[in-house]
């Protein structure tokens, strides 16, 4: 078995870990509005709650896939993957998991501290891969807490994001499984 840089890859971890728990709850929160809210335009970056989690999903695949050294070319930042509500859930799903996938794969602590790429501009860069790894999940916060925000603003609950939460629910867990 390969040793692990158990400090990054262990905080990697429990960072894509926190990435799809608390799109999960947003999930489960977004479950009972109706399409007209899903849909309709609320005044954030990407209009829509459907047009927001779509540019989350765009810009976790654009930032996986440079992290990977798969880039891929895009339209522009509000560029719609999937027009409808259930077929972009399932790609957050999916994505969501890849990006554990990566914090447990030797790829992202391979001893190659940093991972070079093209940008959305044509400017080429070469950055640490821990910080671009810290921003899928930290721009997923950005625009969960703007959705979450919309929920409020119109009469629905919103989920307890906080890492904290999560961190108490995994430790619920082990208790439950003592």
């Amino acid at each position: 078995m390969a040793t692990r840089n158990t400090v990054s890859q262990e905080n990697m971890e429990m960072l894509a870990r926190y990435h799809q728990w608390a799109g999960e709850r947003l999930l489960g929160d977004l479950e009972s509005i109706s399409d007209e809210e899903w849909y309709r335009d609320e005044g954030l970056f990407f209009d829509s709650i459907h047009g927001t989690l779509n540019h989350l999903l765009l810009v976790d695949q654009l930032w996986l896939g440079r992290l990977l050294g798969r880039p891929i070319t895009i339209s522009g930042l509000d560029q719609q993957l999937h027009g409808k509500r259930q077929p972009l859930i399932r790609a957050l799903r999916a994505q969501w998991q890849a990006v554990i996938d990566y914090a447990k794969s030797a790829d992202a602590t391979d001893g190659i501290p940093e991972t070079r790429f093209i940008n959305t501009r044509g400017e080429e860069y070469q950055l640490p891969k821990m910080p671009v790894f810290q921003h899928i999940v930290n721009h997923g916060t950005h625009h969960r807490g703007q959705i979450s925000a919309v929920l409020t603003r119109n009469g629905h609950p919103a989920p307890e994001l906080d890492l904290g939460y999560m961190l108490y629910d995994e430790a619920d867990e082990v208790l439950d499984k003592a």
